[in-house]
C-alpha cells in the first residue's frame, strides 16, 4: 500500500446518472465548503445530459466529464478518482446526485478526514420515516455478509453514498483488486480497503428520500451483482484467511510470501472444526482449496517443480496439476489435524510411534531438555497434543513469525491447560540464546522448523543435495543446538490410513562445532538433516507444504 499522506488537498467528486434536478444546489453547497467540484456524468441521456454539463464552470472551480455510455456508478467513481489525481487532489468527498443525504455532514467529515487523511471516513445513514422497507432490509442483508467477510463489526454501513477517499489508496485497490463497478462498487471497495490496511471510520447523516426522487437500481441486475460481489468477497476472505501464504510474489524467499493469514487461518478452521467436526468441515473447506488452487499461480508452479523433482528422485508421486491440486487438498486437510490437534482431541490411539521413541521416553522421564528439529512436512503438531497431555513437560515452539502472541492467545483459548507455547524469533542474538538455555536447563523442549531459511541475516544458509539437486538449509538450529549443550532429535509425522505415524532419529547428543572447521560441521549436520526429510518425503510426498521454490538459489551460502 501507498504510504502515510502527508498532505491534504481535498475536492468533491459527484457520479451522475440521469439525476440533474438537484445537481445545481449540491454544488453549490460544496463550493461554499471551499471544495473544487468534479461531476463524472455517466452517460445520462438527454435532457439530463445538457443540464449536468452547464453546471461546468469557466474559472475550473467545477469540472464535468463526460462518460460516452453508462458503466455504473462505480465505474465513474474511479473516473472521477483519476481525474482528481491527474489535477494535484489528494482526497475526494464522493457525494450522491440524487439529493437523498444531509449536506451538513460534508464539514465534520471534512475535519475528520483532515486530522486522519490514512482513513477511508464515510456516512452512516440515518433513515426517516420515508426510506422504503425495501432498501432497509436489503442493508441489513448486506450489514450481515459484510461482519461476515472483515470478521469484525467495524464497518456499520457500507452503502452509503457519502464519503471522502484518499484518492492514491483508493486508485491503487480498485485498479489491482475492485470487480464492481455500478453499485456493487461501494460495498467492495470499502471491504478491500479494510482489507488492504486502511481504517476505515464513519459519522451518522441523516438520509431522506424527496419526492421527486428516482432511484438508479436495477432490482434484478443490481441484486444479482451484489449477490455475486458478496460471493466474490466470502471466498476471497477465506483463502486470505485461511491460505494466506498462497498470494502471488514474486520473491523466493518464503518469508516474503506474506502468511499474514495463519492467525485467522488457525481461528477460521478451529471454529470450523469445533462446529461441524472433522468431516463436514473437510467439505466446506474442500471449495475454498479449491479456489486457492485456481488463483494461486506461484504456489502451483512451486507445486508442480517440487513434484517434478521429487518424482524424478525416485519418490512416488505424479507431477500433473491434478497431483499439484491433491497436494493442496492436503494442506487443507493438515489444517483440520492441526485444530483437532489444539483442540485435545488426538489420543494415543490416532498417533503411531516408529522406531526410536524408546529412547525419546527415557528423556521424557529423565526430564531433560532437548531439541527437535521438525519440518513444514506432515503434521508435528501432533507434538502439542502430546505436550497438551503430559503437564510435566512444556513445548516451546520457534517461530520466525510476527504472530507468535496471536498464537498463544488462540491455543490458549482452544486448550487453556496447554504446555505448548511459541517463541517469536526473527533472529538469534545472545539475549535469545540465554533465554533458549535456560529453558531447556529446565527440562523443556525446543522445536524447530528446519527447513525455512532465517527472515532475517537469510545469509546463513548451507546448500545441500536434496531430491536430485541442491536446496538452501539453514544453519540457525544446528548454531542453537550447539550452544545448548542438550540432545538433537529429528521428527517426522504424517498421515497414514487415519493414524498419525511419527518419526524420531537422533542427530546427536550434543551438536560439536569445532572452531577450526565450523562450516564443514555445519554442512555436515544439515546434509544428515535433509537425508531424514528426504526419508519423510518418500513416505508421503503429498504432504509437503513449502509452497515456494525450495531450490531458489537467492541466498548467499556458508
Amino acid at each position: 500500500m501507498t504510504g502515510a499522506i502527508s498532505e491534504f488537498k481535498p475536492c468533491a467528486l459527484v457520479p451522475s446518472f440521469n439525476h440533474y434536478k438537484g445537481l445545481p444546489a449540491i454544488v453549490e453547497c460544496l463550493k461554499q465548503l471551499g471544495l473544487s467540484v468534479i461531476v463524472v456524468d455517466d452517460g445520462s441521456a438527454e435532457p439530463a445530459a445538457s443540464a449536468i454539463a452547464q453546471v461546468a464552470q469557466p474559472d475550473g472551480s467545477v469540472r464535468v466529464f463526460r462518460c460516452p455510455q453508462n458503466g455504473g456508478k462505480g465505474a465513474a467513481v474511479i473516473r472521477g478518482l483519476q481525474e482528481a489525481q491527474a489535477l494535484g487532489f489528494t482526497h475526494a468527498v464522493q457525494v450522491d446526485a440524487d439529493g437523498q443525504h444531509d449536506l451538513d455532514a460534508v464539514e465534520e467529515l471534512l475535519g475528520n478526514a483532515h486530522g486522519a487523511p490514512d482513513t477511508l471516513w464515510s456516512g452512516r445513514p440515518v433513515y426517516e420515516s420515508d426510506a422504503p422497507w425495501g432498501r432497509r432490509i436489503g442493508r441489513y442483508v448486506t450489514h450481515f455478509w459484510v461482519w461476515v467477510e472483515t470478521l469484525s463489526f467495524q464497518i456499520k454501513d457500507t452503502m452509503c453514498g457519502l464519503r471522502i477517499y484518499p484518492v492514491a489508496r483508493t486508485l491503487e485497490v480498485c485498479e489491482s483488486e475492485v470487480q464492481g463497478r455500478r453499485m456493487d462498487f461501494d460495498i467492495e471497495v470499502m471491504v478491500r480497503m479494510f482489507w488492504n490496511g486502511t481504517p476505515v471510520r464513519q459519522i451518522p447523516v441523516k438520509v431522506n428520500y424527496p419526492v421527486e426522487n428516482h432511484s438508479n437500481f436495477d432490482a434484478l441486475r443490481d441484486n444479482i451483482a451484489i449477490s455475486k460481489m458478496h460471493t466474490r468477497l466470502v471466498f476471497s476472505m477465506l483463502r486470505r484467511r485461511l491460505f494466506g501464504w498462497v498470494r502471488p510474489v514474486r520473491s523466493t524467499h518464503w518469508a516474503d510470501q506474506r502468511e499474514r493469514g495463519t492467525y485467522w487461518g488457525i481461528r477460521c478452521v478451529a471454529s470450523i472444526y469445533r462446529l461441524l467436526g472433522a468431516r463436514a468441515a473437510m467439505v466446506l473447506i474442500a471449495p475454498i482449496v479449491a479456489v486457492a488452487f485456481l488463483c494461486s499461480g506461484d504456489a502451483r508452479r512451486a507445486s508442480g517443480q517440487y513434484l517434478t523433482r521429487a518424482r524424478q528422485a525416485g519418490v512416488c508421486c505424479g507431477s500433473a496439476w491434478y497431483h499439484s491440486f491433491w497436494q493442496f487438498l492436503n494442506f487443507g486437510r493438515a489444517a483440520l489435524d492441526k485444530a483437532s490437534a489444539w483442540n485435545g482431541d488426538i489420543g494415543a490411539e490416532d498417533v503411531w510411534l516408529g522406531d526410536g521413541v524408546a529412547s525419546l521416553r527415557d528423556q521424557v522421564g529423565a526430564g531433560q531438555g532437548i531439541v527437535v528439529l521438525v519440518s513444514h512436512q506432515g503434521n508435528p503438531e501432533v507434538l502439542r497434543a502430546v505436550a497438551s497431555k503430559q503437564k510435566s513437560f512444556v513445548v516451546n515452539i520457534f517461530a520466525h513469525t510476527k504472530h507468535a502472541e496471536n498464537f498463544n492467545s488462540v491455543l490458549r483459548k482452544l486448550d487453556p491447560g496447554s504446555q505448548a507455547r511459541l517463541i517469536e524469533v526473527t533472529a538469534l542474538n545472545p539475549v535469545v540464546a540465554g533465554e533458549l538455555y535456560d529453558r531447556v536447563q529446565r527440562g523443556e523442549w525446543l522445536v524447530i522448523a528446519a527447513d525455512r531459511t532465517p527472515v532475517e541475516a537469510r545469509e546463513n544458509v548451507v546448500r545441500i543435495p536434496f531430491l536430485g539437486d541442491e536446496a538452501a538449509f539453514p544453519t540457525g538450529p544446528f548454531l542453537i543446538s550447539h550452544l545448548l549443550e542438550c540432545p538433537v532429535y529429528m521428527m517426522g509425522c504424517h498421515r497414514h490410513d487415519g493414524r498419525f505415524q511419527v518419526s524420531w532419529e537422533k542427530l546427536a547428543d550434543r551438536v560439536q562445532l569445532p572452531r577450526a572447521n565450523r562450516g564443514q560441521g555445519l554442512r555436515d549436520f544439515a546434509a544428515r538433516y535433509a537425508a531424514f526429510l528426504e526419508a519423510q518425503i518418500h513416505k508421503a510426498p503429498y504432504q509437503w507444504f513449502n509452497f515456494f521454490n525450495f531450490w531458489a538459489s537467492e541466498q548467499k551460502t556458508r
